[in-house]
């Protein structure tokens, strides 16, 4: 006999995981277009966002970025790739591959960054809309257009980088049953 299918909560968790990942869309785009208004949309009040160089509440790191991207960065462009999302009643996890090409000029020189990496995403539904009660950044590798971009700096000592295993950080947002360790 063939398993009874619960329909009504496969849909439920369907339509919370588009509405998820329009969220991930809306953030490129809030970011891409240096929108406040739309990166704000995207993030509960008081959530946390830890980009490396920035972890604090969204209010900060919306004025942290614009900080860094305002009269620096002439064009940026996020890509999402893989999104994985685990839903759990008003909770969900997501495990977002992104890649970010950043266009700087400064004094007439143009120099290229493009950085790959995940974005670890906890959501909360909180009056019936979806948004990110906590990210963590995951740097996975960068690159200039000059050269290798340098992880190892003191710019940048403070990324949280990927691992090639069960170490890897996205085991703690996301397949949450699977055990964390080196296999």
């Amino acid at each position: 006999m063939a398993p009874v299918l619960d329909t009504e909560k496969m849909l439920h968790e369907l339509f919370a995981k588009q509405q998820i990942y329009e969220v991930l869309v809306r953030y490129c785009r809030g970011v891409d277009r240096l929108d406040k208004d739309i990166i704000l949309s995207v993030y509960h009040p008081g959530a946390n966002d830890d980009h490396g160089g920035f972890n604090g509440p969204v209010e900060q790191f919306v004025d942290w970025v614009f900080g860094n991207h305002k009269g620096k960065i002439e064009a940026c462009t996020h890509f999402l790739g893989n999104v994985l999302i685990e839903v759990d009643g008003d909770t969900a996890y997501s495990e977002s591959y992104i890649i970010a090409y950043h266009r700087k000029t400064a004094d007439r020189i143009t120099n290229d960054l493009a950085g790959w990496g995940r974005c670890l995403d906890r959501f909360e539904k909180r009056d019936g809309e979806w948004r990110i009660a906590d990210r963590v950044v995951v740097y996975d590798k960068g690159r200039t257009d000059r050269m290798e971009a340098d992880w190892g700096g003191a710019m940048t000592q403070d990324l949280v980088r990927g691992t090639r295993n069960r170490a890897d950080p996205s085991y703690k947002f996301v397949s949450r049953d699977l055990p964390v360790g080196d296999s």
